[in-house]
């Protein structure tokens, strides 16, 4: 591992004495008024991350009213990003080439690149905007892409914080501090409905759907009045899951659903409870406020621990934790969580907030 860290930051500087040079020929453009600027946000990667983001848009919002912000997105989450307040407009990421030549036609003031990662791809976003007020991570030296590169101190806490600390680099007051999304639920509010969500953006977060469909029943067996929700998106490995439990369960309390990305936050908001993997669906559950109880395998804990109250986390501290692999041969940190486990975890939860028994 040491061998490795050496390699890692030899790698950086290298890269580091190659950048100097695009820094210093890309000139920035002169700051327009500042209650009237045009503000840019750079999140082209996932659900999770997008969530995670909903703080620094509230107070960049707050902080300037007039101003009118942007984000660049992959184009599934386009729909989503469109329906957050305080977004004016949504920008599709298809490929480098075409999102620097549109961020700079679009003349922005303030550019903040929000991936918290090595990768040089969003940095050089936000440098070839041109815009005066560039925030980013200095991760991995990555800092000299930025007038303002932001570097986090080593026990920080959560996502959301992390992100947080762009807004304080760039001066602007942070009030709120945990991702918060209002939005009209799917459901009358009258059914015990608990939903089910078995994906995982990668094969190593997943807890077997063998497992959630004994969870099903369980649940079914335990509380007749419950209904469930077992939700999965486009991938296919989301609808081998959703079918396999579905048909594990065979039962007309149990309903498949396969929502868009906007609907899902109104789906989730009428559940009493989301079951899931850490994934964007369980952020985006916290942000609408509805109690969670979520597996967490290869996923640092620092970083994405569920915010907000009623959200409980089953998980095992190995040796080998967290790995962040995509895939693992041994994925002894899920395989150890049994449905027994879960179980009681979910049943503690529904007494202490609903008093279901």
């Amino acid at each position: 591992m040491k061998f490795k860290r050496v390699l890692l930051e030899l790698y950086y500087g290298l890269r580091w004495l190659l950048l100097w040079p695009l820094v210093l020929f890309v000139r920035p453009r002169p700051r327009s008024g500042a209650q009237h600027c045009r503000i840019l946000l750079i999140r082209p990667d996932r659900l999770g991350d997008l969530v995670m983001t909903l703080p620094l848009i509230m107070n960049l919002d707050q902080a300037y009213p007039q101003a009118r912000i942007d984000i660049l997105v992959r184009p599934y989450l386009a729909g989503i990003a469109g329906t957050i307040p305080g977004i004016d407009a949504v920008l599709e990421y298809t490929g480098a080439k075409a999102a620097v030549r549109e961020i700079r036609q679009r003349s922005y003031d303030m550019v903040f690149d929000l991936v918290y990662d090595y990768t040089l791809e969003s940095g050089l976003l936000a440098l070839f905007s041109r815009a005066p007020v560039r925030v980013g991570f200095a991760y991995g030296r990555r800092g000299c892409l930025f007038s303002h590169p932001v570097h986090v101190p080593e026990k920080m806490r959560g996502m959301s914080a992390i992100l947080l600390e762009q807004l304080r680099a760039a001066g602007v007051a942070v009030g709120v501090r945990r991702p918060m999304l209002r939005v009209q639920s799917k459901f009358d509010g009258t059914a015990d409905v608990i939903a089910l969500h078995p994906g995982g953006f990668f094969p190593s977060q997943r807890w077997p759907a063998e497992q959630f469909a004994g969870l099903g029943k369980s649940l079914l067996a335990h509380y007749p009045q419950v209904k469930l929700l077992v939700i999965g998106g486009p991938a296919p490995a989301d609808k081998q899951a959703v079918d396999l439990i579905v048909a594990g369960l065979a039962s007309s309390r149990v309903q498949p659903v396969f929502p868009e990305l906007e609907q899902l936050a109104g789906v989730l908001s009428g559940c009493k409870m989301l079951v899931c993997n850490n994934s964007g669906p369980l952020h985006l559950a916290a942000a609408v406020g509805i109690p969670t109880v979520s597996t967490l395998g290869p996923t640092d804990a620092r970083l994405w621990f569920p915010a907000g109250e009623h959200q409980r986390v089953v998980t095992r501290s190995l040796p080998c934790s967290p790995c962040a692999r995509r895939v693992c041969r041994q994925h002894e940190c899920l395989e150890q969580i049994s449905v027994e486990e879960m179980f009681g975890c979910i049943k503690a939860e529904l007494k202490k907030i609903y008093g279901l028994t």
